[in-house]
This record gives structure tokens, C-alpha cells and sequence, in this order.
């Protein structure tokens, strides 16, 4: 009877410290306070059933092209271009839900295309400690300008969301590298 007591206390405490994650924003570390970066290649937003944080809805980023070098289609996730894409959608849609592991019910969405120069504003900065990746940054961003302005995208970092990262690694005591392969700052305007 001690044992089976021992396990039901256990099982509550694990439940309890697995659902009490904390979410501190950290928007204060960026450097200068500048919150403000322009995209810098063509991209494209795809559907997450929830953000890292599951308290709001988001969608990922990433830009059309990523893998070009893999001439071999079969191994791609990120298309080209839109046409491609578009093409055949429902094959990228899938690879694009496989390659970022989002989970969840329903899978990843095309949601439209993100051209150069769009603004997006970075509103939250969280450092997490995943059981299953380890500790990564993850970064939010609302568009504030084009076709898709008032949209919150969650921007990639390495082993979550659609590879490459737009959020290198870094420590809890530094604040999260912006890739400038895919983002630069910008005025804030």
C-alpha cells in the first residue's frame, strides 16, 4: 500500500512540475533595445498549431530556398519559391509539418508569402529548458507592415521549428542572436 502511495505522490508531482512552466519575458536583453528588423530574403509563413509558449497563436517563418543545394527533391522540406510551392502544396505542406515538428491535430498550413524589406517588431524573448531538445531561445515577432501586418510569427532556433535558425543558440545569460542571413535591423519608425 506505501508503494502504490509512494507512486500515486510521485505521478502528482510530475504532472504538477510539468505543467508549471514559466514564461519570463526576456525582451529586455536585446541589444540596444532595438526591437525593430526588416526580413531579408523572400519567405514564407506556415501554420503552427501552437506557439512554444501555448498561450497565443503564431505561425513559423521561413525563407524560400533554404536548401537549394539539395538537388535531390526527395530530401527537401522548404521549397524554392511560391510556384513551386503552390504547385504542389499539399506534399509541402506536408514536408513542412514533418521537417518542424510542430504536432498537434491538424498540420502546417502555406499562409502566404513574406517579401524582402517587411518589418516585424520582437515582442517576447523566452529561454526554455525542454526535456526532450535542451535550453533554447525562442523569440516572437509581430509583422508590422505588408501583406500579413498584426501577425505574430514564432522565429526558428536550432533543433525547434523549420531549420535553418533565425535564432542562433546562446546562453540564458546572453541575449538571443538574430541570424542575419534572414533578418537585419531597422529603424524604428
Amino acid at each position: 500500500m506505501n508503494c502504490c502511495r509512494l507512486f500515486a505522490l510521485a505521478l502528482t508531482l510530475t504532472v504538477v512540475s510539468c505543467s508549471s512552466t514559466e514564461y519570463v519575458n526576456h525582451i529586455d536583453m536585446f541589444d540596444g533595445k532595438n526591437t525593430c528588423y526588416e526580413v531579408n530574403q523572400r519567405s514564407f509563413l506556415y501554420s503552427l498549431n501552437q506557439c512554444t509558449s501555448k498561450l497565443i497563436n503564431c505561425s513559423g517563418i521561413q525563407a524560400y530556398g533554404v536548401q537549394d543545394k539539395f538537388t535531390d527533391l526527395k530530401n527537401r522540406y522548404a521549397p524554392s519559391n511560391e510556384a513551386e510551392l503552390i504547385k504542389n502544396k499539399k506534399l509541402w505542406e506536408y514536408r513542412i509539418d514533418k521537417a518542424a515538428l510542430v504536432g498537434g491535430s491538424s498540420g502546417s498550413k502555406f499562409l502566404g508569402s513574406v517579401e524582402p524589406k517587411t518589418k516585424i517588431k520582437i515582442t517576447g524573448a523566452y529561454y526554455v529548458n525542454d526535456s526532450t531538445i535542451g535550453n533554447f531561445w525562442y523569440v516572437l515577432a509581430k509583422i508590422v507592415d505588408g501583406e500579413h501586418v498584426g501577425k505574430t510569427i514564432e522565429l526558428s532556433s536550432p533543433y525547434h521549428l523549420l531549420p535553418p535558425a533565425w535564432v542562433n543558440r546562446s546562453s540564458k545569460s546572453e541575449a538571443p542572436v538574430i541570424n542575419d542571413n534572414f533578418l537585419s535591423y531597422c529603424s524604428s519608425d
